[in-house]
Parts: C-alpha cells; sequence; structure tokens
C-alpha cells in the first residue's frame, strides 16, 4: 500500500492512503487553523470539494426505520462529519426508484454513495444500476 504524508497543518503526521487497488481515495488537505475556509478535500481524480460546503451520501436501499443497521448508518455518517467539522446529508434512494430510465438525475446529486445493507433490495436492478452509476463516474463508493 502507498502512502503520502497529507500536505496540511493540521494532519502534517497523517498518512492518508494515497491509491489502494484502483479504490477512490480522497486525501484531505488542510491550513492554518485560524483560517478553514480553504480546508478541501481533493480525490484522486481531481474533483475538489470545499470542507464547508455539505457533502451529500444517497445511501442505496430500501429504507426500514425498525432495522437497526439502517438507523445506524444514518448516525455513522452524521458522526463522522461532525469529526471532520463537515456538514453530511444523507438521503436514502429507494431501489426501486434506481430501476427507472430517469434515477441518473438523482444520483448525479450526490457526491458519494453507499449501498445499504438490507438485501433482498425492492429491485436488486435498481441496486446495480446505482452501483455501476458510483463505478462509471467515479464516485466514491462503499457497500455493506
Amino acid at each position: 500500500m502507498e502512502f503520502e504524508q497529507a500536505n496540511s497543518v493540521h494532519l502534517a503526521r497523517k498518512l492518508v492512503p494515497k491509491d489502494m487497488h484502483g479504490i477512490r481515495v480522497i486525501e484531505i488537505e488542510g491550513c492554518d487553523s485560524r483560517d478553514d475556509s480553504s480546508t478541501a478535500v481533493h480525490s484522486n481524480n481531481g474533483d475538489t470539494h470545499s470542507m464547508n460546503e455539505p457533502i451529500q451520501v444517497g445511501i442505496i436501499g430500501d429504507f426500514n426505520p425498525q432495522l437497526r443497521y439502517h438507523r445506524v448508518t444514518n448516525e455513522a455518517l452524521h458522526q463522522v462529519g461532525r469529526s471532520l467539522s463537515v456538514e453530511v446529508n444523507c438521503v436514502w434512494l429507494p431501489t426501486a426508484s434506481l430501476d427507472k430510465a430517469d434515477s441518473e438525475a438523482s444520483l448525479e446529486l450526490c457526491d458519494a454513495l453507499w449501498c445499504a445493507p438490507g438485501s433482498p433490495y425492492t429491485s436488486m436492478e435498481g441496486a446495480l444500476k446505482g452501483i455501476q452509476f458510483a463505478r462509471e463516474k467515479d464516485r466514491p463508493f462503499v457497500g455493506t
């Protein structure tokens, strides 16, 4: 695994994975603690996202509030956001809606995608289309 040292005052001693088996990895870079306005996240495809902008995470799955692992998916993403001082918006994308012709529009609004646990999905084809979108559009993706 190749590492590079983050170029940051905040993260000067933190090592960040540069690339691992073709998986898109982000690098976090900061500035002087008196000026957080230029803190940004850079992907290895060159995209930049300001740390002051909310991050929209699309969760591919059929949300069921009775399932603990669905509730904790939201909680985990919000906890990560708080620890990084970034607002994280979670949007559940029902698998049946992703099986429609116009589903790419809702996926385009997401900065990252997470395929939720809890199969069988209402539409396995919709779930696979969401995963395919992440792969083909080089979006950060996690599957659990």
